[in-house]
């Protein structure tokens, strides 16, 4: 198989997995998710805990809702970002002189965190603009009532919607922002996708290696599993604290100088943990996404004539 065919075979697998399990599945974790962190500075108070925003959300718009608030570009995110993110990571592995596993010898773990890194990198460049309009619509959606136009339900409630689809939204922040305002908030998101994606990459890979070397667990899926768990937790801890800043710069801009002065707000107002917010959700989202994606993920891989993930 040429270098392209497998790039290619690379991206389509992942990038199918990750829009049906990460853009549908769980949609209703990065609903929530993106709510609780913004709360504070929307509406204060609205929610007591995840789980109340979750039933509230539930018994006030319906369960169906949590399924299609942000829907279509949650997977259009995840099937470019999450396809790129795990799609890239094994060529860019073999860009940095790592050619098989096979042989127990997967590469030093700085050629790992390096495919990592880049592959992380070079999805977020990419999908900044399909993230904030995702982000946005978490935060901006309820129910709206067909007299007033107003919002009935949600974090905008009272208020009335600042756009009416997908293609509207985008060129209402095009018309009043410009290309600047589909990018903002792209210097933590770059750090936080480099930093996860090294996370959910590296410590899945390196895991799978040192169990085999050490023949706790042939290649199946126990081991895929027992690697899906590592590696959620592991990127959920490392990208905890730009994942935050970059949620509220995205979703509202106007009351930030920059990520900086976000970064600043949240330690003065709230303290480190502010900087962890929703990690627990954060780690229930991932290792939920991860444990479903991975063992999938590594059967589309064969059936596609690909070797198991990182080899």
């Amino acid at each position: 198989m040429v270098k392209s065919e497998r790039v290619a075979r690379e991206l389509a697998v992942s990038s199918l997995n990750n829009a049906a399990i990460g853009g549908v599945l769980l949609n209703p974790l990065n609903l929530v998710r993106a709510r609780w962190q913004l709360q504070g500075d929307i509406a204060p108070g609205t929610y007591r805990s995840l789980w109340h925003c979750f039933t509230s959300i539930a018994k006030s718009d319906g369960i169906s809702s949590l399924w299609r608030y942000g829907v279509m570009m949650s997977c259009l995110r995840e099937s470019s970002y999450g396809g790129m993110q795990w799609g890239l990571y094994t060529p860019f592995k073999h860009l940095f002189g790592v050619t098989s596993d096979i042989d127990g010898d997967g590469g030093s773990m700085a050629s790992k965190v390096a495919a990592g890194l880049s592959s992380g990198i070079v999805a977020s460049a990419f999908v900044t603009p399909v993230d904030l309009l995702m982000i946005r619509q978490f935060v901006e959606s309820g129910k709206i009532d067909p007299v007033s136009k107003l919002f009935t339900t949600g974090l905008y409630k009272g208020k009335r919607p600042s756009y009416s689809s997908s293609p509207q939204q985008f060129a209402s922040i095009w018309r009043s922002e410009g290309l600047a305002g589909l990018y903002r908030g792209w210097q933590p998101n770059i750090a936080r996708a480099a930093l996860i994606t090294a996370g959910l990459t590296v410590s899945y890979d390196h895991f799978k290696e040192e169990v085999k070397q050490r023949d706790l667990l042939p290649e199946g899926f126990v081991l895929h599993v027992a690697a899906s768990i590592v590696s959620g937790t592991t990127a959920s801890v490392l990208c905890a604290p730009m994942d935050v800043v970059k949620t509220r710069i995205m979703a509202a801009p106007e009351l930030y100088d920059g990520w900086i002065s976000c970064f600043r707000h949240i330690l003065e107002k709230e303290g480190a943990a502010g900087l962890f917010k929703g990690l627990h959700v954060n780690i229930a989202r991932l290792c939920s996404a991860v444990v479903i994606q991975m063992p999938v993920m590594e059967q589309m891989r064969i059936i596609a004539g690909l070797d198991y993930f990182g080899v």
